[in-house]
């Protein structure tokens, strides 16, 4: 009798692969992805000489949350600023992603589910909470729009999904004022609910449909 085989919605080892951020970068940038300029390190001078040459924010390399006994906390990327620099001796501890700070009129969600594409808008610079990282927002009612992405970017989106080895991607980019998107990461087991619930988005029966097909 032969072992039951389910179906996965992305198999785990490539879920594990994709979290890591320089990885999903790195792939993102050999698919001709846009992307800010990054620097991944814990050397104090590297940090310093990187920040002199252009404004710069910082992220978690790997995940990004904290587990404490109390609660779970949320790493928001946030602006380095001089102040910062002051003091980097926490480096040696660990490395963090210094990257280029893109100067956006709001965030671009993009949903991949077994190849189809489900795009929202975050008006993330209405409010000063949400304009570095519009998770970190003050506002429970931040204003979202369905968008609908240039075909191009579209098939980026589904070329990234396919070569991570993945079915479900949760695709962030930062939308600048000219209509050029920049790829900032992939979240292969990203939140979607939330965009049902306001935009309307079918990701469920998708994903429903994809499970059962």
């Amino acid at each position: 009798m032969g072992l039951r085989t389910e179906r996965w919605m992305s198999p785990p080892e490539a879920i594990w692969r994709a979290e890591r951020k320089p990885y999903q970068l790195a792939v993102a940038a050999r698919l001709g992805l846009l992307h800010p300029r990054t620097v991944v390190t814990n050397e104090e001078e590297v940090a310093r000489q990187f920040a002199q040459v252009q404004q710069v924010v910082v992220k978690a390399v790997h995940s990004g949350y904290i587990e404490e006994p109390e609660a779970n906390r949320a790493i928001f990327t946030s602006d380095l600023n001089p102040r910062h620099l002051e003091d980097l001796s926490g480096l040696t501890l660990a490395p963090v992603t210094f990257q280029q700070k893109i100067e956006k009129i709001s965030d671009i969600r993009v949903t991949v589910v077994g190849g189809e594409v489900f795009a929202a808008e975050i008006l993330s610079q209405s409010r000063e909470s949400s304009k570095v990282d519009w998770r970190a927002t003050d506002d429970p009612n931040l204003e979202h729009r369905r968008h609908e992405l240039p075909p191009t970017i579209a098939q980026d989106c589904r070329r990234l999904v396919d070569c991570l080895g993945l079915n479900f991607g949760a695709i962030d980019f930062a939308l600048e004022a000219d209509g050029t998107y920049v790829f900032l990461e992939i979240n292969p087991n990203g939140e979607w609910l939330w965009l049902e619930h306001q935009l309307g988005q079918p990701i469920a029966n998708r994903i429903a449909e994809w499970l059962s097909s």
